[in-house]
Protein backbone atom coordinates (compact mmCIF):
# COMPACT_ATOMS: atom_id res chain seq x y z
CA UNK A 1 0.00 0.00 0.00
CA UNK A 2 0.85 3.68 -0.86
CA UNK A 3 2.46 5.35 2.60
CA UNK A 4 0.60 8.34 1.21
CA UNK A 5 -2.58 6.58 1.31
CA UNK A 6 -1.43 4.67 5.09
CA UNK A 7 -1.75 8.27 6.02
CA UNK A 8 -4.72 9.48 4.32
CA UNK A 9 -6.50 6.96 5.96
CA UNK A 10 -4.88 7.12 9.39
CA UNK A 11 -5.56 10.25 9.53
CA UNK A 12 -9.53 10.27 8.20
CA UNK A 13 -9.90 8.18 11.23
CA UNK A 14 -7.70 9.66 14.01
CA UNK A 15 -9.34 12.80 13.18
CA UNK A 16 -12.91 11.96 14.83
CA UNK A 17 -11.02 10.11 17.92
CA UNK A 18 -8.77 13.42 18.10
CA UNK A 19 -11.73 15.35 18.15
CA UNK A 20 -13.97 13.52 20.96
CA UNK A 21 -10.63 13.46 23.08
CA UNK A 22 -10.53 16.62 22.55
CA UNK A 23 -14.27 17.58 23.10
CA UNK A 24 -13.72 15.64 26.49
CA UNK A 25 -10.89 17.56 27.65
CA UNK A 26 -12.27 20.86 26.71
CA UNK A 27 -15.41 19.61 28.54
CA UNK A 28 -13.85 18.26 31.77
CA UNK A 29 -11.76 21.81 31.38
CA UNK A 30 -15.41 23.65 31.40
CA UNK A 31 -16.85 21.74 33.88
CA UNK A 32 -13.62 22.67 36.41
CA UNK A 33 -14.01 26.31 35.07
CA UNK A 34 -17.28 26.52 36.46
CA UNK A 35 -17.43 25.06 39.41
CA UNK A 36 -14.37 27.32 40.23
CA UNK A 37 -16.50 30.33 39.08
CA UNK A 38 -19.40 29.19 41.06
CA UNK A 39 -17.09 28.82 44.22
CA UNK A 40 -15.36 32.53 43.66
CA UNK A 41 -18.69 33.68 42.80
CA UNK A 42 -20.37 31.93 46.31
CA UNK A 43 -17.06 32.81 48.47
CA UNK A 44 -17.47 36.55 47.25
CA UNK A 45 -21.73 36.41 48.69
CA UNK A 46 -20.76 35.18 51.83
CA UNK A 47 -18.32 37.84 52.28
CA UNK A 48 -20.26 40.46 50.75
CA UNK A 49 -23.23 39.10 53.56
CA UNK A 50 -20.92 38.36 56.27
CA UNK A 51 -19.97 42.42 55.57
CA UNK A 52 -23.82 43.36 55.68
CA UNK A 53 -24.17 41.54 59.15
CA UNK A 54 -21.43 43.35 60.76
CA UNK A 55 -22.37 46.54 59.23
CA UNK A 56 -26.34 45.81 60.57
CA UNK A 57 -24.77 44.94 64.07
CA UNK A 58 -22.64 47.90 64.28
CA UNK A 59 -25.81 49.68 63.60
CA UNK A 60 -27.90 47.63 66.29
CA UNK A 61 -25.51 48.73 68.69
CA UNK A 62 -25.77 52.14 68.04
CA UNK A 63 -29.07 52.09 67.66
CA UNK A 64 -29.53 50.21 71.48
CA UNK A 65 -27.16 52.83 72.61
CA UNK A 66 -29.33 55.11 71.61
CA UNK A 67 -32.93 54.04 72.61
CA UNK A 68 -30.68 53.27 76.05
CA UNK A 69 -30.04 56.99 76.11
CA UNK A 70 -33.61 58.64 74.60
CA UNK A 71 -35.19 55.93 77.79
CA UNK A 72 -32.72 57.66 80.34
CA UNK A 73 -33.95 61.54 79.03
CA UNK A 74 -37.89 60.28 79.16
CA UNK A 75 -37.69 59.10 82.75
CA UNK A 76 -36.13 62.77 83.36
CA UNK A 77 -38.54 63.97 81.48
CA UNK A 78 -41.41 61.89 83.58
CA UNK A 79 -39.75 62.80 86.78
CA UNK A 80 -40.55 66.86 86.10
CA UNK A 81 -43.68 65.95 84.75
CA UNK A 82 -44.74 64.78 88.33
CA UNK A 83 -42.96 67.24 89.77
CA UNK A 84 -44.95 70.02 87.51
CA UNK A 85 -48.07 68.17 88.07
CA UNK A 86 -48.14 68.40 91.93
CA UNK A 87 -46.78 71.99 91.43
CA UNK A 88 -49.59 72.99 89.10
CA UNK A 89 -52.27 71.27 91.91
CA UNK A 90 -50.75 73.41 94.06
CA UNK A 91 -51.54 76.52 92.83
CA UNK A 92 -54.67 75.36 91.57
CA UNK A 93 -55.46 74.65 95.28
CA UNK A 94 -54.18 78.29 96.37
CA UNK A 95 -55.95 80.46 93.31
CA UNK A 96 -59.06 78.42 94.63
CA UNK A 97 -58.09 79.86 98.10
CA UNK A 98 -58.16 83.59 96.86
CA UNK A 99 -60.73 83.43 95.20
CA UNK A 100 -62.59 82.27 98.18
CA UNK A 101 -61.40 85.29 100.08
CA UNK A 102 -61.74 87.70 97.64
CA UNK A 103 -65.55 86.76 97.40
CA UNK A 104 -65.21 87.10 100.85
CA UNK A 105 -63.82 90.41 101.14
CA UNK A 106 -66.08 91.41 98.45
CA UNK A 107 -69.48 90.27 100.40
CA UNK A 108 -67.70 91.67 103.33
CA UNK A 109 -68.39 95.51 101.81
Amino acid sequence: MDPLLVTLVVGLLAAPFATSITYLVNRKKNIADSQAAIAHGANTAVEAITSVLDSLREELEDTKKELALALLEIEKLRIQNEKLLAENKELYSKIHLLTQRIEQMNSEK
